[in-house]
């Protein structure tokens, strides 16, 4: 019996994906859910205490955050679980579909799964999930397109330089960066130098960095 976690804040889409889930796989599969960041840190704590295996996690990236604060997304959760649970199939599955974020979680986590929940129906979503289980790596046609942007571009951004201008454009100021990122200061500014060289081509403005990367369409 192989175990599989679902976390979305929607019960109704939780309960769809189990049941579907559990038809495509013959009910060989025990399936663990968790709708916010509590239940998460609740659920895949239980499982590595008792010594238990998550072999596949299906993540939404929008989920209500934990009380601690450990928990704020789909990239806390996926991290979560790799830090418990470190061969663990992920398959994000979201309504997000900017092309820094989706590049973002490619180079922290190289996932098995990205996929645009538009991009999927009651038919497909049991098939998709199963032919990633064993071993398929799958990207749907909106998050190609969504990831092609960077491709075309030809910017080079690594993880990080993807989580400083994701920070930027939700309003966290440059000198707080340090408190989302392990990095000093002047490490962070350095970075920030050679983002704006590849996006404006010359100096400029937080605001502006952050205006030109929404112009690109990569936030």
């Amino acid at each position: 019996m192989r175990n599989i976690i679902i976390i979305d804040d929607h019960p109704l889409t939780i309960s769809a994906y189990k049941s579907l889930l559990t038809q495509e796989f013959e009910n060989n599969i025990c399936v663990h859910t968790a709708h916010n960041g509590n239940e998460v840190i609740q659920k895949v704590s239980a499982l590595a205490a008792n010594q238990e295996k998550i072999c596949l996690a299906i993540v939404d990236y929008s989920i209500p955050p934990s009380d601690d604060g450990t928990i704020k997304n789909g990239t806390d959760v996926a991290a979560l679980i790799k830090k418990h649970f470190k061969n663990c199939m992920l398959v994000f599955l979201t309504m997000h579909n900017e092309p820094l974020l989706l590049h973002n979680l490619h180079l922290k986590f190289s996932p098995q799964g990205i996929i645009s929940k538009n991009d999927i129906d009651a038919d497909s979503f049991a098939g998709i999930i199963k032919s990633i289980s064993e071993g398929k790596i799958y990207r749907s046609d909106t998050m190609i397109e969504s990831l092609s942007i960077i491709m075309n571009k030809k910017i080079n951004f690594d993880e990080i330089d993807s989580q400083i201008l994701l920070l930027l454009s939700k309003k966290v100021k440059s000198k707080d960066l340090p408190k989302y990122i392990e990095l000093s200061q002047s490490a962070i500014e350095k970075r920030k130098y050679k983002i704006k060289e590849q996006l404006l081509g010359e100096k400029g403005t937080d605001k502006e960095l952050v205006a030109v990367a929404k112009a690109y369409n990569l936030i």
